[in-house]
C-alpha cells in the first residue's frame, strides 16, 4: 500500500526519535499530524467553523475554573454554551450576552512499547489516527449533537416526524425542514446526513441534484449542495442515523466556535514504555437556539 509523503516523513520521525528516546521529536510528530486530521474531520467543524483565539481573547468564568469568551445573543433568542461533559447543557439564557467556556478535551493515555512501534506495519500515524484523534473527533461531534438534540426537543423546538411514500428521504421532506427555517425570518444553509440516507437520496436520480452535486452522490465525496444548500455527509450513524437529516442557518446566525491554541500531543518514555496522550481546548455555543432543526423520516 502506498502513502503519501507527509505520512510517511511523519513514520520515519516517530521511529527514529523512538531508537534516539527523543520524547521531544515524538511530541512534534504527533502534535502535527493531530493539528491536520482534527482540523478535516468533526461535522460540527463544518457547520460551525471554529474560530482560533488566545488568552487575551478571553476572561475568567464567575462561577468555573476556566477561561471564557463573551458573546451576543442573537434578539429574542435564547442561548445556550456546551460544556463538553457528555451530557447536554441544561442552562439557556436570554439576555444580550452569554459566556462560552473553553473546556479540554483530551483522549485516554495509551501505551506501546518501543519494539511495538519499531514492528508497526502500518504508519505510526494509523496508530495515533484509531487512539487518540478518532476519540477527540468523536467527543467534540458527540457534545454537538446531544446539545442539539436537547434543543429541538424543548418546547418549541424544529423537530419534524414526516412520513414519505418509500419511506425514505425526498424533496417534500426536505422542504419541511428548509420551511421551519427559512419561514422563522432565518435561512437554512446546510444540512447534515448520514452516508446511507445520503445514499436514499442519490438514488432518485440526477434529476434531484443541484449541478456538480450529482457527481459527489456518484464519486463519494463527503459534501455537495442540495436545494441550493450546502450538505454534510458523515459516517457516524451512532450520532446522525439513518432517515435523520438535520438543518442549520449560517454560522455567524447559529453561534460560535473557539479554539485555544491547538491541539496537543504529549509522549514521554520510560525503559521500553512509550506513553501517549493527545488533547485540545476546545469553546462552542448556540447564539441562537432557533437556527437549527431535525427531520426525521418514516
Amino acid at each position: 500500500m502506498a502513502y503519501d509523503v507527509d505520512t510517511k516523513y511523519l513514520n520515519q520521525l516517530f521511529i527514529d526519535a523512538a531508537r534516539a528516546k527523543d520524547n521531544v521529536k515524538l511530541a512534534q510528530a504527533g502534535e502535527l499530524y493531530i493539528k491536520l486530521r482534527i482540523r478535516e474531520a468533526p461535522f460540527c467543524r463544518k457547520i460551525l467553523p471554529p474560530v482560533p483565539v488566545t488568552e487575551a481573547d478571553c476572561q475568567r468564568a464567575l462561577d468555573h475554573d476556566t477561561l471564557t469568551i463573551v458573546k451576543d445573543i442573537a434578539p429574542e433568542a435564547e442561548a445556550v454554551a456546551l460544556t463538553f461533559r457528555g451530557r447536554p447543557n441544561q442552562q439557556y439564557i436570554k439576555g444580550k450576552r452569554f459566556e462560552i467556556g473553553l473546556f479540554k478535551i483530551s483522549s485516554p493515555m495509551y501505551t506501546k512499547t518501543e519494539a511495538e512501534l519499531l514492528a508497526y506495519e502500518m504508519p505510526i500515524t494509523s496508530l495515533i489516527e484509531e487512539d487518540i484523534v478518532k476519540m477527540m473527533m468523536k467527543v467534540e461531534d458527540v457534545n454537538f449533537i446531544n446539545q442539539c438534540e436537547d434543543i429541538v426537543s424543548r418546547p418549541g423546538g424544529k423537530k419534524f416526524n414526516v412520513t414519505t411514500a418509500s419511506h425514505k428521504i425526498d424533496k417534500e421532506a426536505l422542504t419541511v425542514l428548509t420551511n421551519s427555517l427559512d419561514g422563522d425570518e432565518l435561512e437554512t444553509a446546510c444540512f447534515l446526513m448520514s452516508k446511507t440516507t445520503w445514499n436514499d437520496w442519490a438514488t432518485q436520480g440526477n434529476e434531484v441534484f443541484d449541478i456538480g452535486a450529482w457527481d459527489v452522490a456518484r464519486y463519494g465525496y463527503k459534501e455537495g449542495t442540495l436545494l441550493g444548500r450546502k450538505c454534510f455527509v458523515t459516517l457516524k450513524e451512532d450520532l446522525v442515523p439513518h432517515n435523520v437529516v438535520w438543518a442549520f442557518t449560517d454560522p455567524q446566525y447559529l453561534g460560535y466556535m473557539f479554539t485555544l491554541g491547538d491541539a496537543k500531543f504529549w509522549v514521554n518514555s520510560e525503559a521500553e514504555n512509550i506513553f501517549m496522550k493527545g488533547w485540545e481546548y476546545v469553546g462552542l455555543g448556540f447564539g441562537n437556539t432557533r437556527a437549527m432543526a431535525k427531520l426525521t423520516i418514516s
